[in-house]
């Protein structure tokens, strides 16, 4: 990572990997006085207080988002309002079979959002319960968490609030398709270098006090498209297409840089495997769409 960062020179790293990869590449570029923006699961809440210290000392910012859908912000955003008023709640979080970590970064974010505004009533204590108390789930932050781990699923969410006779759902469940997290993304990057340490969650910036705002105020116009080249070790510039190089190491990787006028990113991120070949082929027929470009380059590597 330090030799990555190096020689591309970024002024962002934004980390799509794996749980186990993600602590030791953001560490290296906070350590190098580089903004980060984290998309990864896997850190915890003590992991993050070490991370906010570190980056307070060198001067960058951290955004970091269990699920950087905009859709998935409003979720966090319209279950810390409902927490407000409805006292009883709990998270099942649903992940594809494959997903080692749990409960997800999504999850996690949501519960500990929660606990900033209250920790749920309790009904029957656990100590009361008669059976294993496995089956109530897993606490965090003071909200039962039940984690679904199950094919066809990619990361869904979904917080049950329950009254006297009524019960409200709210619930994201995203697609195959890696477009709903790009608007969220480079609205962190654009973001970032003005965050002091580390802000966890896209909906701070969304509806924070955030120089840009709202993503959705700009939903009428297109905003510039990024510049995505080779690093020289592999190849030299590149012009207009978006390719995809692969870095070896232990944690397989994909490496982009992006250059803006005002942000050189460095991407890390795995494939994803809830890439279909339907998938492809739609993202294909999607002229200029992000997945064309990854779905295309895939194909090489």
């Amino acid at each position: 990572m330090a030799e990555a960062l190096e020689s591309a020179k970024a002024d962002v790293l934004i980390d799509y990997t794996s749980a186990a990869a993600v602590k030791a590449n953001v560490w290296t570029a906070v350590g190098a006085g580089v903004h980060a923006v984290i998309g990864s699961s896997g850190l915890t809440a003590k992991d993050y207080a070490e991370l906010d210290r570190l980056a307070r000392d060198r001067g960058v910012g951290v955004i970091a988002a269990g699920n950087f859908s905009v859709v998935a912000a409003v979720l966090r955003c319209a279950a810390s309002m409902a927490a407000r008023h409805l006292d009883r709640w709990e998270i099942i979080d649903y992940a594809s079979d494959d997903k080692p970590d749990l409960p997800s970064g999504t999850s996690r974010e949501l519960a500990e959002t929660l606990a900033q505004v209250r920790e749920p009533a309790i009904t029957v204590a656990l100590s009361d319960l008669h059976g294993p108390v496995e089956a109530r789930g897993v606490e965090v932050a003071g909200t039962r968490v039940h984690s679904v781990r199950l094919p066809s699923f990619v990361v869904t969410t979904e917080v049950v609030f329950g009254g006297p006779g009524e019960r409200l759902v709210i619930r994201h469940d995203p697609g195959l398709t890696p477009a709903p997290y790009v608007a969220g993304t480079l609205l962190a990057v654009r973001n970032v270098a003005d965050v002091a340490g580390v802000c966890r969650g896209l909906d701070s910036v969304l509806f924070g006090n955030t120089p840009q705002t709202s993503v959705l105020s700009r939903r009428g116009t297109t905003p510039p498209r990024p510049h995505i080249s080779h690093d020289r070790a592999q190849g030299g510039p590149h012009s207009g297409r978006a390719e995809r190089p692969v870095m070896r190491g232990d944690a397989p990787a994909d490496r982009t840089v992006t250059n803006r006028p005002d942000r050189r990113v460095l991407a890390l991120r795995t494939r994803p495997a809830s890439v279909t070949g339907r998938d492809r082929l739609r993202a294909r027929r999607t002229t200029g769409s992000p997945i064309r470009n990854a779905c295309k380059s895939r194909r090489h590597t």
